[in-house]
């Protein structure tokens, strides 16, 4: 006799059939991407976010399946991960994101508001707040606009002079890649970060 478990497992697959090719064998493999006709690929490159960014540990699923059965508020979930984080890194705080670009777009949005729950509560509109982000053309990428939509205005520079030229009394932040961008094309070698603080 089936066990309810077995019911809803099956229910669950039944939502991939429409997937399956038409006139195919039932696919054999439990691998979800094979059941879907998506081709893996072996990765040269680490972890990257267009191709999955990174595999989990497997304590990480035991943790995900057993906090999948109970209801939590994600506030206070959110905060005491945080706070786990941080002890663990030994870093003033924490905060898990969807991403790099989820992660740049909340550290962007922070510099622009600090604590001040009324400037969070009025983004992207930034009147009367700073409203420039610098950033070295050697470091422009696609993720730039991680930092643009939070309302920002990008102010590109090359070398050490521009840089403290395009620093104001606007200025919020300068976003500082940790590599070089192969798209970017530049004059200058980067200013490095030890000597933009």
């Amino acid at each position: 006799m089936p066990s309810r478990r077995n019911i809803l497992q099956s229910a669950g697959l039944v939502g991939l059939l429409p997937f399956a090719k038409r006139g195919s064998a039932a696919p054999t493999s439990a691998n979800v991407y094979s059941r879907l006709d998506i081709r893996p690929v072996i990765n040269c490159r680490g972890t990257h976010t267009v191709l999955g960014a990174s595999k989990m540990w497997p304590e990480l699923h035991e943790a995900m399946t057993e906090a999948s059965r109970h209801y939590v508020l994600l506030e206070e979930l959110h905060d005491k991960v945080g706070t786990r984080l941080a002890e663990l890194i030994g870093s003033e705080a924490a905060m898990v994101t969807t991403g790099c670009a989820g992660a740049i777009h909340v550290g962007t949005c922070a510099c622009l508001t600090g604590r001040d729950n009324a400037k969070v509560r009025r983004l992207p509109d930034l009147t009367g707040m700073k409203s420039e982000v610098i950033i070295q053309k050697i470091h422009r990428n696609g993720y730039d606009h991680a930092v643009r939509n939070s309302g920002v205005r990008i102010v590109e520079v090359e070398g050490m002079e521009q840089m403290r030229n395009a620093a104001s009394e606007r200025t919020a932040m300068m976003y500082f890649l940790g590599a070089e961008s192969g798209d970017a094309e530049w004059k200058t070698e980067p200013v490095p970060l030890e000597q933009c603080l």
